[in-house]
């Protein structure tokens, strides 16, 4: 979820718990990870600029079983990736306002076949016409709450060379500049790129469901899910902002990789 340019903020790098079928309960318990393999792992990915810094915590039958860090926080501030780094993990914001947005629907807020009131009018774009403009067409019918929750509405996420992403292109929906409002006032004028229910495609439909949420709730939506879900699950080390707190390592800082081997280079580090 690109909202913002801002990521959950998390107390681990990486983390794994260690969970299988039925069938592989026996195998499972046996397991024991080889944290030195692991340590080792991180090491070479640090070395070999595939990332600054990085952690694993590996938790099992109700306890820590391994934990390995190497490398960076922040290499201008010159900070260990320590235990309580904090990191941000961009795209597991996407179940979390999954979560938010059912909540509601437990609630009877709305039914996964409502159709989106403020995308009502919205039009297929076909192709682009001998005079350059767009040519448009009805949708054989809205897009609804289901379709947005499974990616099916037929919205562009602004990658492909599809008529509809010219639209984007000038109307930039997911500019930082813009509120969650406002994200949703310039989506509904970018054309869909497929009928609804059709074809699945990647788009803007998790940023959506997070307007949803405000507009079903009545809350901003960093607010509803600070205090409907990280509240309750006592997760005290995650929001939708970067932020430090006494007596904690700050969050750690990104730093891209910028060339076609996808490593970061040795200045950058």
């Amino acid at each position: 979820m690109a909202r913002q340019g801002l990521a959950l903020a998390s107390a681990f790098g990486l983390a794994a718990c260690v969970t299988a079928p039925a069938s592989n309960a026996i195998a499972v318990s046996s397991y024991n990870p080889d944290c030195r393999a692991i340590g080792s792992f991180l090491d070479n990915a640090v070395a070999e600029g595939r990332t600054v810094g990085a952690s694993t915590l590996i938790w099992k039958d109700g306890r820590e079983v391994c934990f390995a860090n190497a490398g960076s926080a922040s290499r201008e501030a010159i900070r260990t990736f320590a235990r309580d780094t904090l990191v941000q993990v961009f795209s597991m914001t996407k179940p979390v306002t999954g979560v938010a947005l059912m909540q509601l629907w437990e609630q009877g807020k709305f039914g996964l076949d409502d159709l989106l009131y403020w995308h009502r009018d919205l039009k297929v774009a076909t192709e682009i016409g001998s005079d350059g403009n767009l040519v448009l067409r009805d949708p054989s019918r809205p897009p609804t709450v289901r379709d947005v929750l499974r990616h099916t509405a037929g919205f562009t996420y602004g990658r492909s060379d599809e008529p509809a992403d010219r639209v984007w292109a000038q109307l930039q929906p997911l500019s930082t500049q813009n509120t969650l409002a406002e994200f949703s006032a310039r989506m509904a004028k970018v054309p869909l790129r497929a009928d609804p229910g059709t074809r699945w495609i990647y788009s803007a439909s998790v940023d959506i469901q997070a307007r949803l949420v405000e507009t079903l709730s009545g809350m901003a939506f960093d607010e509803y899910v600070a205090t409907r879900i990280f509240a309750p699950l006592e997760m005290n080390d995650s929001g939708w902002h970067g932020y430090t707190s006494p007596g904690r390592t700050a969050l750690s800082t990104l730093c891209p990789a910028t060339n076609a081997s996808r490593r970061i280079s040795p200045a950058s580090r």
